[in-house]
């Protein structure tokens, strides 16, 4: 059986016909490189999962990759904490990925019983997205700040994610976002998966003195031509 976690804004197409996909688990590969622009194939969209989660957690995970997700977590608020950070990156980089990619990267991390409904939560989110931003050009990159987990029963925890997020296309200059990501998850599969999400905005902090937004998204790529998107889409 498998968990549910619905992260802010991304979300694949109901209207995607899809079957249930297995899972194909591989080993983590962190050389694997990553693309800016959409479309990501899943071992794309996962390039830097694993960078300070692997090898700088203490082993907590993730030791695995599904369907272009990271998994593979220790049962514990260490393991609960590292999943949860890479469930918030999972569903960025869906904005840039291929409808039926996406939404079989949320049903790994999604739990049997509200399976369906957080998939269909997610696919109008990234309609909204879409119609919105278009997906010429379309990114997003995001980059987590803070994080906590905590064990609260028997296979059940509560983890937080506080995350910056900057979506842009060629009709959205340069967005940021900063929220913070909750998390109710449950061991289920032999990992953990999201049963319940929520969402809030903030905190978000104020512009540094003399900083000021800019303003195209021309003017963006050129002041950022060259530059290594990181572990985002």
């Amino acid at each position: 059986m498998r968990r549910v976690l619905v992260l802010p804004a991304t979300v694949l197409l109901a209207t995607v016909a899809v079957g249930c996909s297995g899972r194909s688990a591989s080993p983590p590969d962190a050389a694997t490189e990553m693309a800016t622009a959409a479309p990501l194939s899943p071992e794309a969209a996962v390039e830097g999962a694993f960078t300070g989660l692997a090898a700088g957690e203490g082993g907590s995970g993730p030791s695995t990759v599904v369907d272009g997700v990271a998994m593979g977590y220790r049962p514990d608020a260490e393991g609960a904490e590292a999943a949860a950070r890479e469930f918030v990156r999972a569903t960025a980089s869906m904005v840039a990925m291929e409808p039926a990619l996406a939404l079989a990267a949320q049903r790994v991390m999604t739990a049997s019983a509200v399976e369906e409904s957080l998939v269909t939560k997610r696919s109008a989110e990234l309609q909204n997205i879409w119609g919105s931003a278009g997906r010429d050009g379309l990114s997003y990159w995001f980059t987590p700040v803070a994080s906590r987990a905590e064990v609260i029963g028997d296979g059940e925890a509560i983890a937080e994610v506080w995350y910056v997020g900057v979506l842009r296309s060629s009709l959205v200059p340069g967005q940021q976002v900063w929220r913070t990501a909750t998390y109710a998850l449950v061991w289920e599969d032999d990992d953990w998966r999201v049963s319940e999400e929520s969402e809030v905005v903030g905190p978000v902090p104020m512009l540094g003195l003399g900083q000021t937004p800019t303003s195209t998204a021309a003017e963006m790529d050129s002041l950022l031509a060259g530059f290594d998107s990181g572990p985002t889409p």
